[in-house]
């Protein structure tokens, strides 16, 4: 998160438009958050945004998206993953409950041991609470977050919501923040 200092950056959009594979994908953040351009990231297979708090300013020289103080992080990776035997979200929540497809709930790579405290299912969008030790990091966090993920065209997009407070409450914002990015995203992609 090393452009999290900077205090103006002009390219912060409310919704950014990927490519995974000859696909083309948008990322729509929740009101309120935008995608931090700055931050994206390719591995083998997948692609990786940040979207942080942000606020629309009006300058001299239009409107613009400016960073606030950080109340919470989410990250969506659109994952180029192929097989046969997930093709829903049924069959992705049965990976993802045992071993070995639990690790990939984790939020970093770290040995920290997981645990799920609740898992659901809403509107074709796969929620996990989960409890994880934060890493050597020297950054406090909360030991909670949520993920969820979904299919759009064949692909899946994983979403992890981190903040730093581990209150019940807190929980409960995190999970309706976590659940508008995902509905924006897939609203976004609906045409």
């Amino acid at each position: 998160f090393s452009s999290c200092a900077e205090t103006v950056n002009r390219s912060l959009p409310t919704a950014v438009s990927l490519v995974s594979g000859e696909q083309e994908f948008i990322v729509s953040a929740p009101n309120g958050f935008c995608v931090d351009q700055s931050l994206a990231s390719k591995a083998k297979g997948s692609t990786t945004v940040v979207v942080i708090d942000c606020i629309k300013i009006n300058g001299v020289n239009g409107t613009y998206n400016n960073r606030r103080p950080v109340s919470a992080v989410l990250t969506a990776t659109i994952i180029d993953f192929q097989s046969s035997e997930v093709k829903n979200i049924r069959q992705l929540e049965k990976l993802l409950t045992r071993k070995p497809g639990i690790n990939f709930l984790s939020r970093a790579n770290t040995n920290a041991l997981l645990k799920v405290h609740k898992i659901e299912i809403k509107n074709e969008v796969l929620f996990f609470l989960i409890e994880q030790r934060g890493s050597d990091i020297n950054v406090k966090q909360s030991n909670y977050f949520w993920r969820t993920f979904f299919f759009i065209e064949g692909r899946i997009v994983a979403m992890t919501a981190s903040n730093f407070s581990d209150g019940f409450n807190s929980q409960a914002k995190l999970k309706n923040l976590i659940g508008d990015f995902a509905k924006n995203t897939l609203v976004a992609n609906s045409s």
